[in-house]
Protein backbone atom coordinates (compact mmCIF):
# COMPACT_ATOMS: atom_id res chain seq x y z
CA UNK A 1 0.00 0.00 0.00
CA UNK A 2 2.54 2.62 1.10
CA UNK A 3 4.67 1.52 -2.21
CA UNK A 4 1.37 2.33 -4.19
CA UNK A 5 0.98 6.06 -2.40
CA UNK A 6 4.78 6.44 -3.25
CA UNK A 7 4.27 5.76 -6.78
CA UNK A 8 1.41 7.96 -7.26
CA UNK A 9 2.90 11.02 -5.59
CA UNK A 10 5.72 10.42 -7.74
CA UNK A 11 3.51 10.60 -10.31
CA UNK A 12 1.66 13.39 -9.53
CA UNK A 13 4.92 15.64 -8.97
CA UNK A 14 6.21 14.37 -12.54
CA UNK A 15 2.83 15.58 -13.76
CA UNK A 16 3.10 18.96 -11.89
CA UNK A 17 6.43 19.59 -12.93
CA UNK A 18 5.68 18.74 -16.53
CA UNK A 19 2.45 21.36 -16.24
CA UNK A 20 5.05 23.81 -14.72
CA UNK A 21 7.49 23.78 -17.74
CA UNK A 22 5.26 23.90 -20.23
CA UNK A 23 3.71 26.59 -18.84
CA UNK A 24 7.48 28.08 -18.64
CA UNK A 25 8.09 27.06 -22.06
CA UNK A 26 5.51 29.18 -23.34
CA UNK A 27 6.71 32.05 -22.03
CA UNK A 28 4.66 35.67 -22.78
CA UNK A 29 2.78 33.54 -25.51
CA UNK A 30 0.74 32.11 -22.96
CA UNK A 31 -0.07 35.29 -21.10
CA UNK A 32 -1.68 37.33 -24.15
CA UNK A 33 -5.29 36.80 -23.11
CA UNK A 34 -4.58 37.59 -18.89
CA UNK A 35 -1.70 40.76 -20.18
CA UNK A 36 -4.66 42.20 -22.52
CA UNK A 37 -7.09 41.98 -19.60
CA UNK A 38 -4.59 43.55 -16.67
CA UNK A 39 -2.31 46.05 -16.91
CA UNK A 40 -0.38 44.86 -13.93
CA UNK A 41 0.06 41.57 -15.43
CA UNK A 42 1.26 43.33 -18.60
CA UNK A 43 3.57 45.19 -17.47
CA UNK A 44 5.36 41.57 -15.77
CA UNK A 45 5.17 39.85 -18.75
CA UNK A 46 6.44 42.56 -20.57
CA UNK A 47 9.75 41.42 -18.74
CA UNK A 48 9.59 38.36 -20.71
CA UNK A 49 9.46 39.62 -23.92
CA UNK A 50 12.83 40.00 -26.09
CA UNK A 51 13.50 42.98 -28.17
CA UNK A 52 12.45 40.78 -31.31
CA UNK A 53 8.74 39.63 -30.35
CA UNK A 54 7.92 43.68 -29.19
CA UNK A 55 6.04 44.05 -32.51
CA UNK A 56 4.12 40.29 -31.68
CA UNK A 57 3.12 40.77 -28.46
CA UNK A 58 1.97 44.28 -29.36
CA UNK A 59 0.11 43.11 -32.49
CA UNK A 60 -1.49 40.01 -30.29
CA UNK A 61 -2.16 42.03 -27.02
CA UNK A 62 -4.15 44.52 -28.79
CA UNK A 63 -6.05 42.80 -30.99
CA UNK A 64 -6.91 40.65 -27.20
CA UNK A 65 -7.89 43.88 -26.35
CA UNK A 66 -10.00 44.89 -28.82
CA UNK A 67 -12.11 41.60 -28.13
CA UNK A 68 -12.44 42.12 -24.30
CA UNK A 69 -16.13 42.38 -23.16
CA UNK A 70 -15.66 45.70 -21.64
CA UNK A 71 -17.67 49.04 -22.51
CA UNK A 72 -16.30 51.07 -25.25
CA UNK A 73 -15.01 53.62 -22.69
CA UNK A 74 -13.65 51.24 -20.63
CA UNK A 75 -12.35 49.03 -23.68
CA UNK A 76 -10.61 52.52 -25.07
CA UNK A 77 -8.74 53.31 -22.38
CA UNK A 78 -7.58 49.86 -22.04
CA UNK A 79 -6.25 49.89 -25.38
CA UNK A 80 -4.14 52.91 -24.58
CA UNK A 81 -2.60 51.97 -21.60
CA UNK A 82 -1.93 49.14 -23.55
CA UNK A 83 0.19 50.71 -25.96
CA UNK A 84 1.66 52.90 -23.82
CA UNK A 85 3.07 50.11 -21.89
CA UNK A 86 4.11 48.14 -24.90
CA UNK A 87 5.94 51.19 -26.95
CA UNK A 88 7.59 52.08 -23.93
CA UNK A 89 9.12 48.64 -23.53
CA UNK A 90 10.32 48.58 -27.07
CA UNK A 91 13.99 49.40 -27.16
CA UNK A 92 15.59 52.52 -28.96
CA UNK A 93 13.97 55.73 -30.40
CA UNK A 94 17.34 57.43 -30.78
CA UNK A 95 18.39 57.66 -34.03
CA UNK A 96 20.91 55.09 -34.66
CA UNK A 97 18.29 52.34 -33.15
CA UNK A 98 14.57 52.84 -33.73
CA UNK A 99 13.34 50.46 -35.92
CA UNK A 100 11.46 48.19 -32.97
CA UNK A 101 10.53 51.19 -31.20
CA UNK A 102 9.34 52.79 -34.49
CA UNK A 103 7.84 49.36 -35.68
CA UNK A 104 5.70 48.95 -32.15
CA UNK A 105 4.28 52.69 -32.50
CA UNK A 106 3.06 51.85 -35.89
CA UNK A 107 1.31 48.63 -34.38
CA UNK A 108 -0.78 50.78 -32.19
CA UNK A 109 -1.80 53.16 -34.70
CA UNK A 110 -2.33 50.64 -37.52
CA UNK A 111 -4.87 48.39 -34.87
CA UNK A 112 -6.45 51.09 -32.78
CA UNK A 113 -9.97 51.45 -33.99
CA UNK A 114 -10.21 54.94 -35.46
CA UNK A 115 -12.52 56.55 -32.21
CA UNK A 116 -9.58 55.45 -29.65
CA UNK A 117 -6.91 57.52 -32.01
CA UNK A 118 -7.62 60.61 -30.64
CA UNK A 119 -7.20 59.62 -26.69
CA UNK A 120 -3.91 57.48 -28.06
CA UNK A 121 -2.01 60.23 -29.71
CA UNK A 122 -2.85 62.88 -27.03
CA UNK A 123 -1.20 60.30 -24.18
CA UNK A 124 1.60 59.01 -26.39
CA UNK A 125 2.89 62.13 -27.52
CA UNK A 126 3.76 62.99 -23.99
CA UNK A 127 6.46 60.59 -24.11
CA UNK A 128 7.43 61.64 -27.17
CA UNK A 129 8.45 65.12 -26.46
CA UNK A 130 12.38 66.59 -27.37
CA UNK A 131 12.49 68.16 -24.05
CA UNK A 132 12.01 64.83 -22.05
CA UNK A 133 14.29 62.86 -24.28
CA UNK A 134 17.31 65.69 -24.04
CA UNK A 135 16.50 65.11 -28.00
CA UNK A 136 17.73 68.40 -30.15
CA UNK A 137 15.25 70.31 -32.76
CA UNK A 138 17.35 67.92 -35.49
CA UNK A 139 17.27 64.50 -33.95
CA UNK A 140 13.55 65.05 -32.92
CA UNK A 141 12.74 66.14 -36.81
CA UNK A 142 14.77 63.09 -38.09
CA UNK A 143 13.17 61.16 -35.74
CA UNK A 144 9.61 61.93 -36.63
CA UNK A 145 10.32 61.16 -40.21
CA UNK A 146 11.38 57.71 -39.36
CA UNK A 147 8.38 57.14 -37.29
CA UNK A 148 5.60 58.65 -39.52
CA UNK A 149 7.24 56.54 -42.72
CA UNK A 150 6.87 53.22 -40.23
CA UNK A 151 3.46 54.16 -39.53
CA UNK A 152 2.49 54.68 -43.27
CA UNK A 153 4.16 51.58 -44.26
CA UNK A 154 2.03 49.52 -41.63
CA UNK A 155 -1.21 51.67 -42.27
CA UNK A 156 -0.93 50.69 -46.02
CA UNK A 157 -2.17 46.73 -44.78
CA UNK A 158 -5.13 47.87 -42.79
CA UNK A 159 -8.40 50.21 -43.36
CA UNK A 160 -8.83 54.08 -43.13
CA UNK A 161 -5.33 54.27 -44.56
CA UNK A 162 -5.21 58.42 -44.84
CA UNK A 163 -6.73 58.48 -41.48
CA UNK A 164 -4.58 56.62 -40.01
CA UNK A 165 -1.52 58.18 -41.67
CA UNK A 166 -3.07 61.69 -40.24
CA UNK A 167 -2.99 60.47 -36.82
CA UNK A 168 0.88 59.31 -37.00
CA UNK A 169 1.71 63.02 -38.09
CA UNK A 170 -0.60 64.49 -35.63
CA UNK A 171 1.17 62.11 -32.98
CA UNK A 172 4.21 63.61 -33.45
CA UNK A 173 3.86 66.94 -34.12
CA UNK A 174 1.64 67.34 -30.92
CA UNK A 175 4.89 66.07 -29.46
CA UNK A 176 6.73 69.04 -30.92
CA UNK A 177 4.78 71.23 -32.24
CA UNK A 178 7.94 73.88 -31.44
CA UNK A 179 10.67 71.98 -34.07
CA UNK A 180 11.05 74.34 -36.71
CA UNK A 181 9.29 72.65 -40.35
CA UNK A 182 8.27 69.90 -38.47
CA UNK A 183 4.54 69.74 -39.75
CA UNK A 184 5.36 70.47 -43.58
CA UNK A 185 8.48 67.64 -43.54
CA UNK A 186 6.66 64.88 -42.34
CA UNK A 187 3.53 66.42 -44.68
CA UNK A 188 5.89 65.89 -47.73
CA UNK A 189 5.73 62.27 -47.09
CA UNK A 190 2.19 62.09 -47.72
CA UNK A 191 0.90 61.36 -51.03
CA UNK A 192 0.00 64.39 -52.96
CA UNK A 193 -3.54 63.39 -53.88
CA UNK A 194 -4.79 63.53 -49.91
CA UNK A 195 -2.18 66.33 -48.82
CA UNK A 196 -5.04 68.83 -48.72
CA UNK A 197 -7.47 66.93 -46.95
CA UNK A 198 -4.60 66.07 -44.54
CA UNK A 199 -3.91 69.40 -43.83
CA UNK A 200 -7.62 70.19 -42.81
CA UNK A 201 -7.49 67.43 -40.40
CA UNK A 202 -4.09 68.71 -38.69
CA UNK A 203 -5.83 72.87 -38.65
CA UNK A 204 -8.69 70.80 -37.02
CA UNK A 205 -6.60 68.74 -34.89
CA UNK A 206 -4.47 71.45 -33.36
CA UNK A 207 -7.73 72.82 -31.69
CA UNK A 208 -8.27 69.50 -30.66
CA UNK A 209 -11.42 69.40 -33.19
CA UNK A 210 -11.44 65.74 -34.77
CA UNK A 211 -15.22 65.56 -35.69
CA UNK A 212 -14.18 65.48 -39.58
CA UNK A 213 -11.05 62.88 -39.51
CA UNK A 214 -13.76 60.80 -37.07
CA UNK A 215 -16.66 61.41 -39.86
CA UNK A 216 -14.46 60.59 -42.38
CA UNK A 217 -13.95 56.81 -40.89
CA UNK A 218 -16.88 56.30 -39.87
CA UNK A 219 -19.23 56.94 -43.02
CA UNK A 220 -19.56 53.48 -44.01
CA UNK A 221 -20.92 51.69 -40.20
CA UNK A 222 -23.75 54.11 -39.55
CA UNK A 223 -26.69 52.27 -39.61
CA UNK A 224 -30.19 53.38 -41.02
CA UNK A 225 -32.92 55.10 -39.35
CA UNK A 226 -35.04 52.40 -39.08
CA UNK A 227 -32.54 50.84 -36.75
CA UNK A 228 -32.78 53.18 -34.57
CA UNK A 229 -35.97 53.76 -34.45
CA UNK A 230 -36.40 50.24 -33.36
CA UNK A 231 -33.60 49.84 -30.99
CA UNK A 232 -33.10 53.27 -29.35
CA UNK A 233 -29.90 55.42 -29.18
CA UNK A 234 -28.03 53.85 -26.23
CA UNK A 235 -28.41 50.48 -28.13
CA UNK A 236 -27.62 51.76 -31.64
CA UNK A 237 -24.39 53.54 -29.72
CA UNK A 238 -23.40 50.39 -28.30
CA UNK A 239 -23.12 48.85 -31.68
CA UNK A 240 -21.27 51.35 -33.50
CA UNK A 241 -18.72 50.67 -31.24
CA UNK A 242 -18.56 47.17 -31.59
CA UNK A 243 -18.73 48.28 -35.15
CA UNK A 244 -15.87 49.91 -35.01
CA UNK A 245 -13.90 47.24 -33.25
CA UNK A 246 -14.57 44.17 -35.39
CA UNK A 247 -13.55 43.62 -38.79
CA UNK A 248 -16.94 42.88 -40.32
CA UNK A 249 -20.15 43.94 -39.67
CA UNK A 250 -21.80 40.70 -39.13
CA UNK A 251 -19.05 39.89 -36.38
CA UNK A 252 -20.30 43.10 -34.64
CA UNK A 253 -24.03 41.89 -34.65
CA UNK A 254 -23.07 38.65 -33.36
CA UNK A 255 -21.54 40.85 -30.24
CA UNK A 256 -24.47 42.57 -30.15
CA UNK A 257 -26.25 39.72 -28.77
CA UNK A 258 -24.52 40.24 -25.66
CA UNK A 259 -25.94 44.21 -25.25
CA UNK A 260 -29.12 43.01 -24.88
CA UNK A 261 -29.62 43.03 -28.92
CA UNK A 262 -29.03 40.27 -31.81
CA UNK A 263 -29.62 38.68 -34.98
CA UNK A 264 -32.94 37.44 -32.68
CA UNK A 265 -34.33 40.35 -31.87
CA UNK A 266 -33.01 43.34 -34.38
CA UNK A 267 -33.89 43.84 -37.90
CA UNK A 268 -30.84 45.80 -38.37
CA UNK A 269 -31.30 45.88 -42.90
CA UNK A 270 -28.49 46.21 -44.05
CA UNK A 271 -28.36 48.45 -47.05
CA UNK A 272 -29.02 46.10 -50.28
CA UNK A 273 -30.23 48.60 -52.28
CA UNK A 274 -33.58 47.95 -51.29
CA UNK A 275 -36.14 51.42 -49.95
CA UNK A 276 -36.37 50.33 -46.22
CA UNK A 277 -40.80 49.81 -45.84
CA UNK A 278 -41.39 51.23 -42.13
CA UNK A 279 -43.88 49.46 -39.68
CA UNK A 280 -47.47 51.29 -39.19
CA UNK A 281 -49.62 51.40 -36.38
CA UNK A 282 -48.89 50.79 -32.20
CA UNK A 283 -45.58 49.16 -31.46
CA UNK A 284 -45.47 48.28 -35.14
CA UNK A 285 -47.18 45.43 -34.71
CA UNK A 286 -49.30 46.14 -38.04
CA UNK A 287 -48.51 44.79 -41.52
CA UNK A 288 -45.73 47.70 -42.98
CA UNK A 289 -46.88 49.83 -45.42
CA UNK A 290 -45.05 51.45 -48.01
CA UNK A 291 -44.44 55.11 -48.54
CA UNK A 292 -46.14 56.83 -51.20
CA UNK A 293 -45.61 55.22 -54.46
CA UNK A 294 -44.14 52.56 -52.96
CA UNK A 295 -44.72 49.04 -53.56
CA UNK A 296 -44.39 46.07 -51.04
CA UNK A 297 -42.92 43.71 -53.48
CA UNK A 298 -38.94 43.70 -53.13
CA UNK A 299 -38.34 41.06 -55.44
CA UNK A 300 -39.59 38.28 -53.58
CA UNK A 301 -38.92 39.31 -50.36
CA UNK A 302 -41.48 38.64 -47.44
CA UNK A 303 -41.78 39.77 -44.02
CA UNK A 304 -43.63 38.76 -40.96
CA UNK A 305 -44.00 40.06 -37.19
CA UNK A 306 -41.60 38.18 -34.85
CA UNK A 307 -40.57 39.18 -31.26
CA UNK A 308 -42.27 42.47 -31.62
CA UNK A 309 -40.51 43.48 -34.95
CA UNK A 310 -41.24 43.14 -38.44
CA UNK A 311 -38.46 40.80 -40.45
CA UNK A 312 -37.87 40.60 -44.18
CA UNK A 313 -36.85 37.52 -45.65
CA UNK A 314 -36.21 36.13 -49.28
CA UNK A 315 -38.60 33.35 -50.67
Amino acid sequence: MNYTKTLRGAACTVIACAGAMLAQGQGWTGKVGDAANDKVVLAETLKEVGPGDCVEFTRRTLRAVTRLPLDSNTKATRYVETSLLCVGNAPGMDIEDGKIKYSTIAETVALAPVAYLPGLVKDMAKSFEPEVNSLSNEQYLEIAEKGVKACFKRNGEVEDTTVRNTFAIILFTRAASRVPGLQDALLALVPERSRELTVKWLTDASRDDFEGILAAAEIDITPPTPAINMLGYPHVARLLANLAMTEKAMDALLVARGLGSSLDSVDIQLGYGFQQIPARGQGGRQPPVGYQNQGLSLWGMSGGFRNGLWYYWWQ
